[in-house]
């Protein structure tokens, strides 16, 4: 299970190992083409100088709830997400506040160090069943694949590129952003529970 860039490291890392994995259940995977005139690249570029403008330290747990909660980042994710999201992400600091685990500064450029993979045209190459979420809000569900030459949506395009024949689920759920489990828990908790019930159904019925 992977959000994000975490979706995509799962992915190529199965491509590279075929069989690492009994299912994939990938949500909001990027997909990028490298080149720094590339769409992706350019995104990648925003998000890397957004982070280097993170507050890096709070006076108190609450100061920083403060601060995350209207955040569009993180305004619409369920309270308990955010409360685990504060209880992973913070940790004491010298003055007696707290401050964030992962200085801006390194997420910034893990945005910038992050067009190693070309996930896209390898798609294909993913034999287990397989899962592929997005956000219906998320600018990643809406992007064009135009830099891969074609029109489409990327989940528009996804079954055309998935030519395995146990695609269990793909396509946009509605009114969520790109942080689907954490907008969502239960829902996607859900769809978790779905697919490792159709994994299990499918390995019994081979051993029959």
């Amino acid at each position: 299970v992977g959000l994000s860039k975490g979706a995509s490291a799962l992915a190529f890392s199965e491509i590279l190992q075929p069989e690492s994995f009994a299912g994939l259940f990938l949500m909001e995977p990027i997909m990028t083409t490298p080149g720094p005139t590339s769409g992706t690249y350019q995104r990648n570029a925003i998000l890397a100088r957004q982070a280097i403008k993170r507050k890096p330290s709070f006076a108190s747990v609450d100061a920083a709830r403060d601060y995350f909660k209207p955040k569009s980042m993180t305004s619409n994710w369920d309270a308990r997400c955010l409360e685990a999201y504060l209880r992973g992400s913070l940790k004491p600091a010298a003055d007696g506040g707290v401050e964030l685990r992962c200085p801006p500064q390194v997420e910034a450029e893990v945005y910038r160090t992050a067009m190693v993979f070309d996930l896209y045209p390898r798609l294909p190459e993913i034999r287990v069943p397989l899962t592929v979420l997005f956000g219906e809000a998320s600018p990643v569900y809406t992007l064009t694949d135009h830099e891969f030459g074609s029109t489409q949506t990327l989940a528009q395009s996804i079954p055309g590129r998935y030519t395995g024949s146990r695609l269990l689920e793909y396509g946009g759920v509605p009114d969520l952003g790109h942080f689907l489990p954490m907008e969502r828990p239960d829902l996607i908790a859900q769809r978790i529970a779905k697919m490792l019930d159709s994994i299990e159904r499918s390995e019994l019925k081979a051993n029959l």
